[in-house]
């Protein structure tokens, strides 16, 4: 199994430390990461069957708390 980490800042010593490990490779190039997806799909009744979850926040509950908070949000500008 391969490890890996992203340190998005380092100071001092410490990058010329890992620059001199082998199993450590340095990038500067930021990753490109997007919060937009296409769709999230998921299936509660699996996750009922399968692991036992139950839902501690009913869906109703879950969208007033979403909109609530992109409320609070715009309101804070």
């Amino acid at each position: 199994m391969t490890k890996k980490a992203l340190i998005t800042g380092i100071t001092g010593q410490d990058g010329s430390y890992l620059a001199e490990q082998s199993h450590v490779r340095i990038s500067f190039d930021m990753p490109e990461y997007s919060g937009d997806v296409d769709a999230l799909v998921g299936d509660p009744y699996k996750a009922r069957r399968e692991l036992g979850w139950e839902p501690k926040v009913k869906f109703a509950d879950l969208v007033a708390m979403m909109v609530d908070a992109d409320l609070e949000l715009a309101r804070r500008g």
